[in-house]
Formats: C-alpha cells, structure tokens, sequence
C-alpha cells in the first residue's frame, strides 16, 4: 500500500535516507526497474557496508549505496525524484537544515515522503517505542520551515503517519 500511495513509476529515481538493513530496498528497486535508481543513504559504516553485501547478494544493478553524512546525504544534484524516509525522521538532529539541503538534490518534481512512529500509538507500543517517534504537526512544521508544504497524507497505517511534501517554488 505504502508503494502504491508513493506512484512509483518505472525509471523514478529514489532515495530512502536512513535505507537501514535494506527493508524497503525489494520493493523500491522492482518499483523502478532496470531504468531506474534507488540511492540506499547510510551515515554508520557498518551499515553502509551491510547494505552494499545486501545489494550484492540481492543482484540489484539499479541500487547505489551512499556513504551519507549527518548534515548531507550526498545525493546527486538535482537527480533525486523522491526521497524517503521511514523510521528515520526523529534521528535527523538538524532537520530543518537538511532538508533544506536536500532541495538541491531533488528534481524538478522531486518529492520528500516520511513515514515515521507517531507518539499516540497505543500502549504497549507506545511504551516500547518511547523516543521513537516523530509528532505529525512537528514534521509539517519543520517541513514547512525548510520550504515544503505537505501536498498528501494517508492515515493507513496504524501507527505510523505518512506525509508526502514538495518544495515550495522561490519567486524571483
């Protein structure tokens, strides 16, 4: 459901920041086929390396592993057609800068999807989960603050918000 509300399309270029053991890296990499990209953005080493084993083993020929930085991804510029966070949000320190940042690596119709813990999941998950988590009005927030507004949210997910923003175009 989650890549469908996404309308990946073949030859998309996407990045999933914080891509993690690879969890979504199946269903992004056959969502973009042979044509496109997925960019797995990892800022811990041993991760970094776990993911290019993973990409290795897998055989995926459309996924780049990207050593990013804290402050950076290190994206191409201006090649990136959605960027992805899931479960990653809350562990970006200075969120309105970086996303900011990350406007310069996104294509003309780029997009920015997050899918984070929302603090109001139910107990035990809630107590399991605890600083875990993103509060939805916060994520706007920042987004807005970085220059996105929100252009979808979805509400499947039980305890997750999911959000889908755009950069907001700068009048000369």
């Amino acid at each position: 459901m989650v890549i469908d509300a996404l309308a990946i399309r073949p030859g998309l270029r996407i990045a999933e920041i914080g891509a993690g053991e690879g969890y979504w890296l199946p269903w992004l990499a056959a969502a973009v086929g042979p044509e496109g990209r997925v960019y797995a953005v990892e800022v811990r080493a041993d991760k970094v390396e776990a993911l290019m084993k993973l990409v290795e083993d897998a055989g995926y020929d459309n996924v780049e592993v990207v050593f990013g930085r804290y402050d950076d991804p290190r994206l191409p510029d201006r090649a990136v057609d959605l960027a992805i966070t899931s479960k990653t949000y809350h562990h970006i320190e200075d969120r309105v800068a970086y996303f900011a940042n990350l406007r310069g690596d996104l294509s003309a119709d780029g997009r920015v999807a997050h899918l984070d813990d929302r603090p109001d999941m139910p107990f035990p998950l809630s107590w399991i989960m605890s600083g875990h988590t993103s509060d939805p009005a916060a994520i706007d927030q920042e987004m807005t603050q970085a220059g996105y507004r929100r252009v979808e949210a979805f509400d499947f997910l039980y305890t997750q918000s999911f959000s889908i923003y755009q950069p907001i175009a700068v009048e000369d």
